[in-house]
């Protein structure tokens, strides 16, 4: 795959370092789609500078209300804030060529909690789910502390990998503590995320 030979960036000239200096949304290639919902769209895509795979959401609609546009932010500023291991890395927020929002992110290669719960053939199988559960709980605790409540916990959000891995995703309906959030009239300026980091 592509992020198997981060070397080629490492050629100290010519065409792979041209584009490993790529910034914003450009620097982000061969993109494929890997899931959709009602707010966005998230592709996996190669990051050009790094010479990694990584995951890049999009909100879906050039016209859609400021509400939307403030999730899809919240989404992104929480995901990005919430320094845990259960909670993917945010790597970069910007717009797209056609100027819709955009974050790229850790590309969490697992499978949804509610597959695996459904998958486990009998008892055994499905104690050995417990300890994702419980980093589950361990990350909603943590974001809990930082004034952060998800409000849409499901197996469905929850991704389990085969080494132990477990994310929580989907945050663009969560509360954060000192942002009243309706109608698009919130802005999320330095002050509300000051209030939401320092608690």
């Amino acid at each position: 795959s592509f992020g198997d030979t981060p070397g080629q960036f490492l050629d100290g000239g010519g065409a792979s370092a041209a584009r490993s200096t790529r910034a914003g949304f450009g620097r982000y290639d061969n993109r494929r789609m890997i899931g959709q919902g009602g707010m966005g769209k998230v592709t996996e895509a190669a990051d050009m500078q790094f010479g990694r795979l990584v995951a890049v959401k999009e909100l879906l609609q050039a016209d859609a209300s400021a509400e939307s546009r403030t999730r899809f932010d919240v989404e992104a500023l929480v995901t990005a804030n919430l320094a845990h291991p259960g909670v993917p890395a945010v790597y970069e927020r910007g717009v797209t060529d056609t100027c819709l929002p955009f974050y790229s992110k850790q590309l969490v290669e697992c499978r949804a909690l509610g597959d695996a719960i459904r998958d486990a053939e009998g008892p055994a199988e499905r104690l050995k789910l417990v300890p994702a559960v419980v980093k589950t709980a361990q990350t909603l605790s943590y974001a809990h502390d930082h004034g952060v409540v998800h409000r849409d916990v499901k197996p469905e959000n929850v991704l389990v990998g085969t080494h132990g891995e477990t994310f929580m995703l989907d945050w663009g309906i969560a509360k954060v503590r000192g942002l009243a959030l309706g109608s698009g009239r919130q802005e999320l300026g330095p002050w509300a995320w000051a209030m939401f980091l320092l608690g």
